[in-house]
């Protein structure tokens, strides 16, 4: 019996380090908008999409307007994805 706990740790600590080596690798690559102020990467992009449209009506997120430049980080996923944002950000905006 102690042989099958030892096997499952050992199985545990090999798919750790394989997940901590993928991360590494993947973290030496540039990110989308890296040194491309004020685009700094998909973080960015989620967070103003969160601002869109909790401050915007729905109607204006998929149009250039004066108060939403789709120049930047311009919301290019269909509406559910739109209202998945919207909610996060009224999630976020209940804890602020």
């Amino acid at each position: 019996m102690a042989e099958g706990w030892q096997g499952e740790v050992g199985l545990t600590g090999a798919v750790l380090a394989v997940a901590m080596a993928v991360r590494l690798a993947v973290g030496l690559h540039p990110y989308s908008g890296m040194g491309n102020p004020p685009k700094f990467g998909d973080y960015e992009a989620q967070r103003h999409w969160m601002e869109v449209t909790v401050n915007l009506p729905a109607k204006e997120w998929y149009v250039q307007t004066e108060r939403n430049d789709l120049g930047h980080w311009g919301l290019d996923y269909p509406p559910m994805s739109a209202y998945q944002s919207y909610a996060h950000g009224l999630l976020v905006r209940a804890f602020e």
